[in-house]
């Protein structure tokens, strides 16, 4: 009896080791699984890093828009096999500024870590690639040392093609900011596009910072919208001008020749340019 009572001891005893270590490893997975479902509720965002669209100009990882190639991986969801394809691109091309910043994004989305996202907009054609890749070469290589130096956060892009058409930018505009995690607009590469989407960026209260170089007065016509959200990264020709208008003085001969002007009128640059010229040549 004693011994059958021992057994019965053993057992139960055995039982209770096998219990106590399944709910141990049920309260450690669910754990995880909370603090997982957490840290997503907390820092999900309705972005475009998580099921994104095809063929609508606008990608962050899911497609290429030079070559229109679809990467299915990153488009499912799959980051680390995204991680692993992009790793394996930028091997084979280096100076591919798109395949950088796709490898970046898949690295942040793999690891979920806090992020913000800027757009970076520019004219993508198949003809014309080298003004595309040179206006991403340098935002590729910022998120790139932003990445690595900052461990807690990262930096996210968007890449964005205008090709560069003032009819359909504000279309897009509307579209790419009915996400939620743009905070900032790198572009457009022209004046006009500039001052088609500005409206939208201003009535957003989203940054755009922008190589535009017409006067800021030419972009901004709006007066509705608060000013302050368009920055400027290059001299307006307010201050090339009179770089220019030196030259004349230094070539002007005694014969008199006269100076002739031709300009674009519906190029807001061009007519910024003109009108500027004009004015201070009335001075001269």
């Amino acid at each position: 009896m004693k011994s059958f009572r021992k057994k019965i001891h053993k057992i139960s005893t055995f039982i209770f080791i096998i219990a106590f270590v399944a709910w141990g490893y049920w309260i450690i997975d669910t754990e995880m699984q909370f603090i997982q479902f957490i840290r997503d509720w907390l820092f999900s965002t309705n972005n475009w890093c998580k099921k994104p669209e095809l063929d609508d100009n606008i990608s962050c990882g899911e497609e290429s828009l030079f070559t229109q190639e679809k990467y299915s991986d990153f488009q499912a969801g799959k980051f680390a096999d995204a991680v692993d394809f992009f790793t394996k691109e930028r091997n084979e091309k280096p100076n591919n500024p798109e395949i950088l910043i796709y490898l970046n994004n898949a690295k942040l989305m793999q690891e979920h870590r806090k992020s913000y996202t800027i757009a970076v907009i520019t004219p993508i054609k198949q003809d014309d690639q080298g003004t595309g890749e040179a206006f991403l070469r340098g935002a590729a290589q910022i998120q790139e040392d932003f990445n690595k130096k900052h461990k807690n956060i990262g930096l996210k892009i968007v890449i964005v093609n205008d090709d560069n058409n003032p009819n359909t930018v504000r279309k897009l505009t509307e579209n790419l900011l009915s996400k939620d995690d743009i905070v900032a607009i790198f572009g457009h590469y022209t004046s006009e596009l500039t001052k088609a989407a500005l409206p939208i960026y201003q009535h957003k209260k989203v940054v755009v910072i922008s190589p535009a170089t017409a006067k800021r007065e030419d972009i901004i016509d709006d007066k509705k919208h608060p000013k302050n959200f368009l920055f400027r990264i290059t001299p307006s020709v307010k201050f090339a001008v009179p770089e220019l208008i030196k030259q004349l003085k230094l070539a002007k001969s005694t014969n008199g020749e006269k100076v002739a002007i031709f300009y674009t009128p519906s190029s807001t640059y061009s007519k910024s340019a003109f009108e500027e010229i004009r004015d201070q040549l009335q001075h001269l």
